[in-house]
């Protein structure tokens, strides 16, 4: 038996519809396991990315000069994420809110 295909072919001039969806809800275990892969996570790409600008393999010695650098990295990585957090924070309390007020999220911001 043939299966029609033009019902699975993708149409470009039809309107995406985006759809928020909610987090599901973790037991504290899952919250803590997560909560930790997550630091672990942002520490190994931190220190990742500012090893690669910071840091010269190719000598045998280093600089005076590397960890100064490496510090001030991790420091603007930091911040960097910390601002992060908050526009995720804001973001979730602006919906919290839009939904309290019975708007459409998706008319209200362009999501």
């Amino acid at each position: 038996m043939k299966t029609d295909i033009k019902e699975h072919n993708f149409n470009p001039r039809e309107t995406l519809k985006w759809k928020y969806v909610e987090t599901p809800d973790l037991t504290e275990e899952s919250k803590s396991s997560f909560d930790t892969w997550t630091s672990n996570k942002f520490k190994m790409r931190g220190y990742t990315f500012c090893a690669k600008q910071c840091i010269n393999f190719k000598q045998a010695q280093s600089s005076g000069t590397e960890g100064v650098c490496f510090s001030n990295c991790i420091n603007a990585y930091s911040a960097g994420f910390q601002l992060l957090q908050k526009e995720k924070f804001n973001f979730s309390e602006a919906v919290k809110d839009l939904k309290a007020r019975g708007v459409d999220i998706n008319e209200e911001y362009n999501i």
